[in-house]
C-alpha cells in the first residue's frame, strides 16, 4: 500500500513538471499606451516551436505569423513591424517540451495607441477679411475726396501746353513794323550825311 502511494505521488510530480508559459510581455489583460513592435513569451523551459510556433491576431482581425528571437529555446521575442497600435491584440502559441509534451494556449492585451494612419490633429485656420484699399485722389476745384466704392469725377485740371507761343499774330505784326522804321531811319541818316559831305567836296573845287 506504502508503495502504490509513493509511485502516484512520483507520478503527480512528474505531471506538474511540464512545461509551462512562464510570463509575456506585455501581460495578459494589460493596456499599453504605446504601439508594440515586439512581443515576448517566456516558458518554464527550453521548448521547439510546433511550425512557426506563435501567431498574433492584430486590432483589425488579420493573422499574422510573426518572426521571433530566442537565445535559450526559453525566452521568445517576437517582431512585428509595422508596430500595432489602437485595439486588441491576441497572441497565440503551440510548442513542444523536451519531454515531447505539447504545450498550447493564449492570452490578450490592448494597446492604447494613436494609429499611424489617423490624420495629425491641426488647429482650424482663421480666416482673415479682405482688406479694401482706397485711394484719395484730390481734384482741382474740390475740398473732398471720392469715398469708397466711387469713381473720381472725369474732370481734371487744365494742362497749358509749353509748346504754344506766348505772343498774339499782332503783337509779332507792331514789332516786325517797328523793325522795318527803325532801318529805314538808319538808311536815311546814312544818306543824308553822304550827300553833306559830297556837297562839301564839290564846294572846295
Amino acid at each position: 500500500m506504502v508503495a502504490v502511494v509513493v509511485v502516484l505521488a512520483g507520478a503527480g510530480g512528474i505531471a506538474s513538471a511540464h512545461t509551462e508559459l512562464d510570463y509575456s510581455s506585455p501581460e495578459d489583460g494589460a493596456t499599453v499606451a504605446s504601439p508594440i513592435s515586439e512581443i515576448i513569451v517566456a516558458f518554464s523551459g527550453p521548448v521547439t516551436p510546433v511550425g512557426n510556433g506563435f501567431q498574433v491576431f492584430d486590432p483589425d482581425e488579420n493573422i499574422l505569423e510573426p518572426q521571433f528571437l530566442t537565445d535559450d529555446d526559453t525566452v521568445f521575442r517576437l517582431q512585428l513591424a509595422p508596430p500595432l497600435t489602437a485595439g486588441a491584440v491576441g497572441v497565440r502559441y503551440e510548442v513542444t517540451s523536451d519531454d515531447g509534451h505539447v504545450v498550447t494556449g493564449s492570452f490578450s492585451f490592448t494597446v492604447d495607441a494613436p494609429s499611424a494612419t489617423d490624420p495629425p490633429q491641426t488647429a482650424p485656420a482663421v480666416t482673415q477679411a479682405p482688406t479694401t484699399v482706397v485711394a484719395t485722389t484730390v481734384m482741382a476745384g474740390t475740398d473732398t475726396a471720392p469715398t469708397s466704392g466711387e469713381l473720381p469725377p472725369t474732370s481734371s485740371v487744365p494742362v497749358i501746353d509749353s509748346a504754344s507761343p506766348t505772343s498774339t499774330p499782332d503783337d509779332a505784326g507792331g514789332s516786325n513794323a517797328a523793325v522795318i522804321i527803325a532801318v529805314a531811319a538808319v538808311i536815311g541818316v546814312a544818306a543824308a550825311a553822304f550827300v553833306l559831305v559830297r556837297s562839301r567836296r564839290s564846294g572846295g573845287r
